[in-house]
């Protein structure tokens, strides 16, 4: 008997697709090219990737945006485990993705891991979706940081971006009207976390940075960084910035990176940061000058220890290296 699928729509884009049963592997390691390295994620899919046509996953509908990634020096890994079991402090960021965790809804034990993990430095993304979308799965990850998902659907592009510096890295150089997607959803924020991004009065992107805390984000929309939109107007430059942005948030915890030998040794660091005209620079023990590269990895600058001139740099996310040591810098 020949059955014939048809009128399958994506909730997430409101597209009729045709249906596929195919689902991802449990693991997979998505390795950065050679160069600095920028960060490491971890990508949950423990309650399963919502897959009709096409699958959410860094094989398929992110797999531009994989590549992207890891061409810019982050490492992927991908898990189904519960991130309630899993070692969070390996990685940098990890990344909540409503359509990557579609049957079913995070429990209050796997929100408090992603909260105890925040707690301790680490970065969260947390994309969820329209109306149209099982949002309630991911209600206990929101709760645990004041947000609120699935409130409305807004219009596809942003209307604006918020002023405060302290999330200004990651709209530099991006144009609301020029970051658009299919079928978004609104979002919501109280204190200690704020809306920072809005479609006409709807809130589309909102952020948490508790000073000696990791930072989180939390979009609206699952599409905007999909292998169809990924490299429309801004949205690439909204994706590598928002990850910049959390691999070193300004809030993070000043002791991150930090030798764990006992005798004294001169640690990395740098002052301010996001930078204006000019960076301050402690170089670590045993070694006398550093790299600044750009997010394509080209070196732009040699630092020295003390203070160094960014005037001949544009505005954007750089990567200071020294030694095995690696630094988020951003010039303003």
């Amino acid at each position: 008997m020949l059955v014939l699928l048809l009128g399958l729509l994506d909730p997430a884009t409101g597209e009729e697709v045709m249906a596929d049963q195919t689902t991802p592997p449990a693991t997979e390691m998505f390795l950065p090219a050679s160069g600095p390295k920028a960060g490491s994620i971890l990508w949950d899919y423990t309650h399963g990737v919502f897959c009709v046509g096409y699958c959410y996953d860094l094989s398929d509908m992110y797999s531009k945006l994989a590549t992207m990634l890891t061409s810019n020096g982050y490492s992927i890994t991908t898990t189904a485990a519960g991130v309630n079991n899993v070692n969070l402090d390996l990685y940098d960021i990890v990344v909540i993705c409503l359509p990557c965790n579609w049957n079913s809804a995070y429990s209050a034990a796997e929100a408090d891991s992603l909260a105890a993990f925040v707690s301790r430095g680490g970065s969260l993304l947390v994309i969820s979706e329209n109306t149209a979308c099982p949002n309630g799965n991911l209600t206990q990850v929101a709760n645990r940081f004041n947000f609120s998902v699935g409130l409305g659907n807004p219009a596809a592009c942003f209307s604006s971006f918020t002023a405060n510096p302290v999330y200004s890295s990651i709209f530099v150089g991006v144009v609301p009207g020029n970051v658009c997607t299919a079928a978004p959803g609104s979002v919501g924020a109280a204190a200690p976390s704020e809306l920072i991004g809005w479609r006409g009065a709807e809130g589309g992107v909102a952020g948490r940075c508790v000073q000696g805390q990791g930072g989180v984000i939390l979009i609206g929309d699952a599409n905007h960084w999909d292998s169809v939109r990924l490299y429309n107007g801004d949205n690439d430059e909204l994706a590598l910035q928002t990850f910049a942005w959390l691999s070193a948030p300004p809030c993070a915890p000043t002791h991150e990176n930090v030798d764990e030998s006992p005798t004294l040794v001169r640690k990395l660091s740098v002052l301010p940061n996001p930078a204006g005209d000019f960076l301050m620079v402690t170089l670590p023990s045993g070694i006398s000058e550093a790299t600044l590269y750009d997010i394509t990895g080209a070196p732009v600058l040699q630092v020295r220890d003390g203070k160094n001139d960014l005037r001949s740099l544009k505005p954007g996310v750089y990567l200071l290296v020294a030694g095995d040591r690696v630094r988020r810098v951003i010039k303003l």
